[in-house]
């Protein structure tokens, strides 16, 4: 524990006071640890990935973090939540069967009920979180903009500046929520966009649709580890904590396809591939039970099948007459004792 001894210039009873108050304070702690209201370092420890992908409309973005959640979930072995704000809601009714997903819809657009919803799905032990599209937050009915203004309006006489100060507490709550969520957090954005035209070879004009800037605040992007422009059917890696082993500002293809794009980020936040590693483990099973059944023929024959029975029996404890049915510890008990 903690405390303070005649210290200069400290009298004691400044001095007593420091340690009580000291005291409390580990008291507090230790009582609030115990509870299970402080994590401990380990699982603070734990690197999640934070995402933002924006782009203008019909650029695959929900599709992206649809695939890439799913997958991300898979390689965990948990479960995604998708928070969608009603703006949105029509578009996912396609994704619904595709992706097996019941979103969640949210009643409003304000950043506290968006905040609230990302808090209540990490608590609820989802390893990956959608929120599709963090624009309404900002320019929906209720978002932020609506907010400041009515404050303005009704509260300050039309000063903004001080409606804001009111106003950007409050969007923070929802970028606190992202970053405090103990959970992978995938999120869209619409994009402002302008139109370019380009000529191609013969003088044919093409129009051409390009990705600006997130339609949210300045400032949204430095909540995130890693943030994509998608634009043309690609997914343009803008940005991220690392270098990803070299893939930031790199272009992807068919994002919400890409195995590559989706194993780099998997890496990036040291998911271990639970699929490959079953899969090491099956084949290792399977190369262990035909071991088996070639030892069995080679050394009785005919009689191989009676045999294997038996040891099947034993290693059971009665349970299974198949070294198929063996558990992975009693398969492991007996290649231990035959084959080496």
């Amino acid at each position: 524990m903690s405390t303070v001894k005649g210290s200069r210039g400290c009298s004691p009873n400044r001095e007593n006071l420091i340690n009580s108050t000291l005291e409390h304070q580990q008291a507090a702690a230790s009582s609030a640890k115990s509870a299970g209201l402080i994590r401990s370092r380990d699982d603070d420890l734990r690197f999640y990935l934070k995402l933002l992908a924006y782009g203008h409309d019909f650029s695959k973005k929900t599709r992206f973090v649809l695939a890439l959640a799913r997958h991300m979930a898979n390689q965990e072995g948990g479960s995604y939540h998708v928070i969608c704000s009603q703006a949105e809601r029509d578009k996912l009714l396609p994704y619904r069967r595709e992706f097996d997903i019941v979103p969640e819809i949210l009643g409003d657009d304000s950043p506290e009920t968006y905040g609230r919803a990302i808090t209540n799905a990490a608590s609820a032990g989802h390893s990956v979180i959608v929120v599709d599209s963090l624009t309404h937050a900002w320019t929906g009915e209720t978002g932020i903009l609506q907010t400041v203004h009515d404050l303005a309006e009704n509260e300050f006489r039309g000063d903004t500046r001080r409606a804001w100060g009111v106003g950007t507490p409050l969007h923070r709550k929802l970028y606190s929520a992202i970053q405090r969520a103990q959970a992978h957090v995938l999120c869209t954005c619409r994009a402002s966009k302008s139109i370019d035209t380009e000529y191609e070879d013969g003088g044919r004009r093409k129009r051409r649709v390009v990705t600006l800037r997130p339609t949210q605040r300045d400032d949204l992007e430095y909540e995130f580890n890693a943030k994509f422009r998608l634009q043309d059917g690609m997914a343009i890696f803008e940005g991220a904590r690392s270098d990803c082993n070299g893939s930031v500002g790199k272009t992807f293809s068919n994002p919400d396809t890409n195995f590559e794009l989706w194993n780099i980020l998997c890496d990036y936040v040291e998911i271990p591939n639970l699929q490959a590693d079953a899969a090491a483990i099956r084949n290792s099973r399977e190369t262990a039970i035909t071991a088996l059944h070639d030892y069995a023929k080679t050394k009785y024959g005919n009689d191989a099948p009676m045999k294997t029975r038996e040891v099947a029996m034993k290693y059971s404890a009665g349970r299974s007459e198949r070294l198929e049915d063996l558990t992975d510890a009693q398969l492991e008990k007996l290649k231990k004792a035959v084959l080496t």
